[in-house]
């Protein structure tokens, strides 16, 4: 299932460097934590070398483990 406020600012985080975390918050509305942890990914991932897949539900991937979050952006369970 697509998520496109989430893909969208995935696609910010790793694209459009210069942009402040307010911008791209206002642009797709999605939590201040689940962008500073999309920050905190895309350092790791460059750091591990990996390339990302473009898709937040797929790059969040860490240790075997996903973190999934509801429709708010928020941890499910």
């Amino acid at each position: 299932m697509p998520h496109p406020r989430t893909d969208t600012a995935w696609l910010l985080v790793r694209r459009a460097t210069n942009m402040s975390d307010e911008t791209i918050i206002d642009a797709t509305g999605i939590p201040a934590e689940t962008l500073q942890e999309m920050r905190q990914r895309s350092r790791e991932m460059a750091e591990m070398g990996h390339r990302p897949r473009g898709h937040w539900t797929r790059d969040q991937v860490r240790a075997g483990a996903i973190f999934v979050t509801d429709r708010a952006g928020q941890p499910e369970g």
